[in-house]
Order: C-alpha cells, then sequence, then structure tokens
C-alpha cells in the first residue's frame, strides 16, 4: 500500500537532507529540511526555506530504499522512478 503522505511528513524528523532530481538534461539538487509539507489528492507541495518541490505521486511506478556502504559510512536514500 503505497502511503506518500505518511512518508513525505514524516521526513521532517529525518533531519537535514539533499532532494535531488535527475533527467537526462539536468541535475537539480537542494539540502534542506522537508518540512511545510501540504498533501492532497492529486499532488504535494513540500515549501519548507530550501527544498520546494511540486510531487505528482501518482504518476511513480517504482519506489526503492536503499543503503550503500563507502568505506566506513553507510548512505541511505530514497529513490523515486
Amino acid at each position: 500500500e503505497p502511503r506518500v503522505d505518511d512518508l513525505l511528513t514524516g521526513l521532517e524528523a529525518v533531519g537535514e537532507v539533499m532532494a535531488l532530481t535527475r533527467n537526462e538534461s539536468a541535475v537539480h539538487e537542494k539540502i534542506g529540511v522537508y518540512d511545510k509539507v501540504v498533501t492532497g489528492n492529486h499532488n504535494a507541495m513540500v515549501l519548507g526555506e530550501n527544498i520546494d518541490l511540486r510531487i505528482f505521486p501518482k504518476i511513480w511506478a517504482h519506489g526503492f530504499a536503499v543503503e550503500k556502504r563507502d568505506g566506513g559510512e553507510i548512505r541511505r536514500s530514497l529513490q523515486f522512478f
């Protein structure tokens, strides 16, 4: 069961993160907190000071929680396609 609203509203508790959007022409990175999240039936918005997003989760086909080890460091990410 995809619970996108719960995921987005819960991300503020994670603290500072990198929001990264990429396509074949560009990469856009912003570092900040997922705060001021507004969810709705068709879209969601993050209206924070550093991260300002418009999200359309109904077009997401796949979501992954990824953990990558780099030496002694563990990097975690949520990836949606």
